[in-house]
């Protein structure tokens, strides 16, 4: 063999064993693999009918003042009653009543419509259900008309995306039009 074809197969060697070009593609691959399973993995746990969930959040104001012409411009359309329904949600259960019942009676189980969760879980259906028991017996009893506000209270212990779940359906499936969130009373 001659030396100049000994030196194009030594050279050709030197570029075959070069591990560069194969560390960087195997650096590609995986990153498109961490790539693909990460966009897997999102979408399998990606909650898509409660993301977001719009809430009223209670806020006390003073009204402010308009120098100019003496007249206060700061008024609520809408006022919280003794009579607007409060959904309380504890790890073991729901309580349903007015506003007046957790304000001045909490112990007091008799003004309120409990709820209990199955088997841990809690149980829209029901709580829809009772909430409607509930109401139909309030309109019975006082005639007390619903006015599309309720109270939603939940304990601290609970998982945001059971709130949401919660919130969500009260909008939905029981003609709520305004969620009020409540928190740090229990």
């Amino acid at each position: 063999m001659s030396r100049a074809l000994q030196l194009k197969i030594s050279r050709t060697k030197k570029k075959l064993s070069d591990r560069s070009i194969e560390n960087f593609s195997l650096a590609l691959a995986g990153a498109g693999l961490g790539f693909i399973f990460t966009a897997a993995v999102s979408l399998f746990f990606k909650t898509h009918d409660f993301g977001v969930v719009s809430l009223e959040m209670p806020v006390l104001s003073e009204p402010i003042n308009d120098i100019g012409t003496g007249q206060s411009f700061d008024r609520s359309d809408t006022f919280l009653r003794k009579t607007t329904p409060v959904v309380v949600m504890t790890l073991e259960e729901f309580y349903i009543g007015d506003l007046d019942a957790f304000t001045t009676d909490l112990e007091e189980i008799r003004n309120k419509y409990v709820v209990h969760h199955v088997d841990g879980f809690p149980q829209m259906h029901l709580l829809l259900k009772g909430i409607s028991a509930w109401k139909q017996e309030r309109w019975k009893r006082a005639k007390i008309k619903d006015d599309g506000y309720v109270i939603f209270l939940p304990t601290s212990d609970l998982p945001i995306s059971v709130v949401t779940h919660v919130i969500d359906g009260l909008k939905r499936n029981h003609g709520f039009n305004r969620v009020v969130l409540a928190s740090g009373l229990l």
